[in-house]
């Protein structure tokens, strides 16, 4: 097989917007069968599109690094995906927060995240997810993860539920500030 580099025309499995994705693999083959892993998608598809306008809005930096993590997750980069959602959850946290408090955007920039959700994030049930994924997000880069009975999925789910609520929240103060 040697270095040259293959490319593979396959149908999209990612997505239903693209017919097609090109899988490039840059170094040789041992076993031909033997891909995982080491597989580049091109061109990527976008998986964010499910993203409600206000979150990409308030924090268009969050997208990207949730739609990296995203992209680990479809590459079966298992070690990554978990520790990307939590940075990804750092990001939006202290952008909502800095939104609320621009006079103290330094602060907020240099807080524990666990801090910036104890002292600027009020809505209870907002507070209660991001806890919760902050807390399963941190376990993902561990040398031991210490919950078990929770996995990747759990975070994910705790991590939807934040954006829910921030959704809401962000929705219910624009209507109210409209009327």
């Amino acid at each position: 097989y040697g270095s040259a580099l293959y490319l593979t025309r396959l149908p999209c499995a990612a997505c239903e917007n693209c017919a097609f994705l090109f899988l490039i693999y840059p170094e040789p083959l041992k076993n031909p069968n033997d891909l995982n892993g080491r597989l580049f998608l091109y061109p990527s598809p976008s998986l964010v599109s499910e993203l409600p306008e206000e979150i990409k809005t308030l924090s268009p930096r969050f997208v990207q690094i949730y739609e990296q993590a995203l992209n680990a997750e479809h590459l079966n980069l298992d070690e990554l995906v978990g520790m990307g959602y939590r940075k990804a959850l750092e990001i939006l946290i202290k952008d909502y927060a800095i939104e609320k408090n621009p006079d103290d955007a330094e602060k907020i920039k240099q807080k524990w995240l666990m801090q910036c959700i104890e002292n600027y994030v009020s809505n209870p049930n907002l507070q209660a997810t991001a806890k919760k994924t902050t807390v399963l997000g941190n376990d993902q880069s561990h040398y031991e993860r210490r919950f078990l009975t929770e996995d990747l999925s759990d975070l994910k789910k705790f991590l939807h539920a934040t954006l829910l609520w921030m959704e809401l929240e962000i929705t219910t103060n624009r209507l109210q500030t409209e009327s």
